[in-house]
């Protein structure tokens, strides 16, 4: 057998995997159940943040398909299956890592900005032109 051929005895799932992968697949769906929950509360409240919570959760769809993020995921799962483990967890848990770096930059960005704002006067005019015009040119 070469290295790249599989042994297909190896490829089906035990019980324990299965359970395992259902646990995944349920606390997937709480989670985006509740978060679709809080955006009809919170779209009650505000329709520009509904509008805004749509547009986030649609862009974060189409972020989790990025070529980098795939290129991530299919090198440790591949690394993982020749080191004879099974891979089943690896998305999950780079989703998670991911999702928490990006939460923990957004609030250091909040309580910089917070901090920041009252002392500096002319930057609250300024920045909010300068931060639109930034985001518009690197979106365009």
């Amino acid at each position: 057998m070469t290295e790249f051929q599989l042994d297909h005895s190896k490829l089906g799932l035990s019980t324990a995997e299965k359970i395992r992968i259902s646990i995944i697949y349920s606390a997937l769906g709480i989670a985006t159940l509740a978060g679709l929950a809080a955006s009809i509360i919170i779209g009650q409240l505000s329709t520009l943040l509904a509008g805004l919570g749509v547009l986030a959760f649609t862009f974060g769809l189409r972020h989790g398909v990025d070529a980098d993020h795939i290129v991530a995921i299919d090198n440790t799962t591949r690394k993982l299956l020749q080191e004879g483990k099974r891979p089943l967890t690896v998305g999950m848990w780079f989703s998670l890592g991911h999702s928490t770096v990006v939460v923990g930059l957004i609030v250091s960005l909040i309580l910089a900005t917070n901090a920041v704002k009252d002392q500096i006067p002319a930057l609250r005019s300024s920045g909010a032109i300068i931060g639109t015009t930034v985001s518009g040119v690197f979106l365009f």
